[in-house]
């Protein structure tokens, strides 16, 4: 599995690198792949792969990587409450500081965030049960698509 995730993970490291930006939105159903995912950007950005695992009960995970802590939100069950206003604002401010934020199910909190320019990511299951198709929109409009 690791190298058909590879290419994927591998372009969102150029964008964060390159073009400077530090916002993903991860989409997709249950099991598709947005943490497994995450653990090989993670990984690809010199950190310990082996410390990502989802954040659906704890909301915000962080992880030290080369170019930053790396903060990954799970909105699923976030509310709009004085909690969930805290953990925005401070995700906020790990932007501005140029951090990376990563947020699975974002629809769920459209509400509470400000998004500008983020990478968004789309996962789909494909024709079989092993099989995903990995979409990434990066604005400018550019658009990735890969089955694996």
């Amino acid at each position: 599995m690791k190298k058909k995730i590879d290419f994927p993970t591998k372009i969102i490291k150029k964008l964060i690198i390159e073009k400077k930006k530090n916002l993903i939105y991860l989409c997709g159903d249950l099991g598709t792949g947005k943490t497994t995912f995450t653990k090989q950007l993670v990984k690809d950005l010199g950190g310990d792969e082996n410390s990502v695992s989802s954040p659906t009960y704890t909301y915000l995970h962080s992880y030290k990587t080369k170019y930053g802590i790396f903060f990954h939100l799970d909105g699923y069950r976030l509310k709009n409450t004085t909690y969930s206003t805290e953990i925005i604002y401070d995700l906020e401010q790990a932007l501005i500081e140029k951090n990376i934020v990563c947020i699975e199910w974002p629809e769920k909190i459209f509400d509470l965030i400000r998004a500008i320019d983020p990478i968004i990511i789309s996962f789909e299951y494909g024709k079989n049960e092993s099989e995903r198709i990995i979409t990434i929109i990066s604005p400018p409009i550019k658009k990735y698509s890969k089955k694996i």
